[in-house]
Parts: structure tokens; sequence; C-alpha cells
């Protein structure tokens, strides 16, 4: 098991061991197709409380440039402190001392490999007993190395530009209607089609055409 799964593990044990009533949910890791994972996330809003006096942050403009968010939390959302995850890029300095700059949420992709922060809450569960949940919950990301999504995403171009497509007769592009008058010529037998009559000795199915006959 990686070493980042155990430790987990045994912070959630810690808790369990400090509640006074009750226990804590065993904690395994999640699964992503063949390999062990952890699952993330942090909340945009919580409930605006009775007393109305949650104090809320502002949305930073990397997470709602266009204040759409903002104009859905109303007045019984709010964005605090705890709703907030950070984003930075780590690049190495001349000197190879590791530096942090603040990191756009979109410039993360998948296959980045990135280190995340995270706290721990245990939540009691409802009903019958002292049973307690344990919550990861996120609280800042790091792009550490982003040139293997980069990479891979190269080549899926590249592929896309080798496919050579099946050669087919190519269809007849009409733009407007000028060209629709000059197609009703004699190919289309119109005269005949206003004189088709169903004939009622036809036999009639569902999912078939009717027999016509012209008169």
């Amino acid at each position: 098991m990686c070493p980042c799964f155990t430790g987990i593990a045994r912070i959630a044990s810690l808790m369990g061991d400090n509640i006074e009533k009750g226990d804590i949910e065993t904690w395994k890791p999640q699964r992503y197709r063949t390999w062990q994972a952890l699952d993330l996330e942090n909340r945009f809003f919580v409930r605006q409380n009775s007393e109305g006096d949650a104090e809320g942050i502002k949305i930073p403009s990397n997470i709602d440039p266009d204040g759409i968010l903002s104009a859905l939390a109303g007045d019984q959302w709010v964005y605090t402190d705890e709703n907030q995850v950070s984003y930075y890029r780590m690049t190495l300095g001349p000197d190879g001392k590791e530096r942090y700059t603040s990191n756009n949420p979109s410039e993360f992709k998948i296959g980045d490999i990135v280190e995340a922060q995270l706290s721990t809450l245990a939540v009691k569960r409802r009903g019958p007993g002292n049973n307690y949940s344990f919550k990861m919950v996120l609280r800042a990301l790091t792009l550490l190395d982003g040139s293997h999504s980069k990479a891979a995403r190269t080549l899926r171009m590249q592929e896309g530009t080798q496919h050579k497509p099946n050669a087919g007769r190519g269809i007849k592009r009409t733009v407007g209607y000028l060209e629709a008058e000059d197609d009703l010529d004699n190919s289309v037998p119109t005269a005949k089609m206003t004189k088709l009559t169903v004939s009622d000795d036809a036999p009639i199915s569902v999912g078939s055409q009717s027999a016509m006959e012209t008169s």
C-alpha cells in the first residue's frame, strides 16, 4: 500500500481513539480502474445559519470569472474560508530551490502529477448510535509536473493528423433555394406522384409500406 494511504488510515484510527462515545467508520481508499485512489472534494457553499450572521468572503475570479456562482448563492448560501481551495504551481529556481506561485484551476489536466493538501473530519451520522464518518476535505492543489499530460495530448493530436479518411462520394451541399428550383426536372415524376392512391385491397401492416397504384 502507498505510504500516503497508510498515513491516512493511521489518522482515522487516531481520531477514533479520541472519540469519547462511539466509534469512527473504517477507512479504505477508493478505486480508479486497477489503482487505489483518493477522493477529495470541497463544497462551494455552506448554508447560512438561522441567525444569518455567517460571514462570507468573495469568490476568487479564477473560480467564478463571470459571477455566476455568486449570483446563485443568494441569501441562503455563503462562500467561506472553509470552502476555499488554493491552487499553486511548483517550479525550480536558478538555485535549484522549489518555488510556489499561484496557479489557475484550469491549468490542471488529467494526467498531471499534483500534490494535495487536505483536512480530516469526523462527522456524526444521523440515526441511533454514536457512529462517525471519516471525511477528507480538499484544501490546496499544487501542480508538480504537467509534462505527462502535455506529451499525451501532443501524441493524440499527431495521431489524428495521420489518420486518412476513406475515399467516398462527396455530398452535394446546397446553399439557399435558387438551386432547389433547378432540381425540379423530369428526373422527379411529380405529376405521377400527385395521382397516387392507396389500394383498398392492399394489406396494411405496421412498419411496412402499403401497396400503391396509379390511376
